[in-house]
């Protein structure tokens, strides 16, 4: 164990040398051996590297950053006016 990962890793997704880590916490990236806290939006479960570009979208509980750039992982936008729906089936 790694000191400050107490908690649900939800994630983990290397990109280049890194691992980045989806957290209840927040966003960590393992890189050289060190791991840093990168940001403080809880729960990070899911990072997808776009197919069209270099951006990275992570899905959080609060909603979708989006990273231009994946060596600044502190450096993201929150998509705004993103709704999740909840799919209910009915008999």
């Amino acid at each position: 164990m790694m000191p400050n990962t107490q908690g649900q890793a939800w994630n983990i997704t290397k990109i280049e040398n890194k691992y980045i880590i989806g957290h209840n916490d927040g966003t960590f990236c393992y890189e050289n051996g060190s791991l840093v806290k990168t940001n403080n939006i809880s729960g990070g479960w899911n990072l997808s590297k776009s197919s069209i570009n270099n951006t990275c979208f992570q899905s959080t509980y609060s909603g979708i950053l989006a990273y231009d750039d994946i060596s600044k992982l502190s450096d993201y936008k929150k998509i705004k006016y993103f709704k999740a729906y909840k799919i209910c089936s009915s008999k």
